[in-house]
């Protein structure tokens, strides 16, 4: 599982808001932001539900395969020209 720490750390990688996220993963409109600013700060009362940590942990890989899938299609196309 995420530690909050390293879900603020990969958010600010990917140059997102607390709220571009908590839409991306389902949390609710209205306070989705806030619920993650608490995960990110640890200061929740409760932990996370595990399909919380599942989906912005799954969120977080399908950004960094598509980063990698950016980076070999650069490269393939550089080795064909």
């Amino acid at each position: 599982m995420l530690a909050g720490k390293e879900i603020k750390e990969l958010r600010r990688k990917y140059g997102m808001s607390q709220k571009k996220l908590a839409d991306a993963v389902g949390l609710s409109k209205k306070n989705g932001d806030v619920t993650l600013r608490r995960l990110e700060n640890g200061s929740t009362t409760q932990p996370p539900s595990t399909l919380l940590q599942r989906a912005i942990e799954l969120y977080f890989a399908n950004l960094g395969l598509e980063e990698e899938n950016f980076k070999l299609k650069a490269e393939i196309a550089w080795l064909e020209n």
